[in-house]
């Protein structure tokens, strides 16, 4: 938290991601904070949630006074944004080689489309994409469906760390998480005190919202310029 303001960018996610993982560290970060020492928006609405799983008191009442209470958005939330979303794609057409550079630095970290990009989440290229409705209601609603193989976990180790991420594989001495930034972490059955689903998607909420209403229109319109091309 001293140096987290020298840190390079790259660095800086992974130091909060870091602190997120124990329950002191998680109420030195969010003390900070509370002190204004560090900006609210350095930590993700992910990771807010990894922090209540920690499960204290003092804890819970300072993601209240900060981010109120966290929860996923309701089905009536949901239907309002791809309705005017919808709207705003249909007013402005994007532009598809400036939506590839949106879904570079947004998405292809997780998912692959066209075979270009990460592998952590559902591989986009045949998923639906015809329907913008459908489309958008995935984007924003990442926790309505979620398929067996992208089942995410939280695992609680004997000294009070928090892990959380898809596993990718599962033995008698060992479990494997991969979380949202695709680091890997092995932990020994034996250092496991608990190891649970996570009833909510990897992939963040809000995605949308750190980009303007210009870049969703040119990444919806990347995300479907094979289709457009087809016809």
């Amino acid at each position: 938290l001293q140096y987290y303001p020298k840190l390079s960018e790259s660095l800086q996610p992974r130091a909060i991601e870091l602190l997120c993982s124990r329950k002191p560290w998680s109420l030195a970060l969010l003390s900070a904070i509370d002190q204004k020492k560090l900006a609210r928006g350095a930590v993700s609405l992910e990771q807010l949630r990894r922090i209540q799983l920690h499960n204290d008191k003092t804890i819970a009442n300072l993601l209240e006074k900060h981010w109120g209470k966290i929860r996923t958005a309701s089905a009536a939330e949901v239907l309002q944004q791809v309705n005017k979303l919808s709207a705003t794609f249909a007013a402005n057409k994007g532009t598809a080689a400036a939506g590839k550079v949106v879904f570079t630095e947004n998405c292809g970290k997780c998912h692959r489309l066209f075979n270009e990009g990460a592998a952590i989440g559902p591989d986009l290229t045949g998923a639906e994409r015809s329907r913008i409705d459908v489309l958008l209601t995935n984007i924003l609603d990442p926790s309505g469906v979620i398929r067996p193989e992208f089942q995410s976990y939280v695992a609680v180790t004997n000294d009070g760390r928090v892990v959380s991420g898809l596993m990718s594989n599962s033995s008698p001495a060992t479990v494997t998480l991969v979380d949202a930034t695709n680091n890997v972490i092995v932990l020994p059955r034996t250092e496991i005190d608990e190891l649970n689903e996570v009833p909510t998607s990897l992939m963040p909420e809000k995605i949308l919202d750190q980009l303007t209403e210009q870049q969703i229109c040119d990444l919806l319109t990347y995300l479907r310029s094979d289709l457009v091309q087809k016809k």
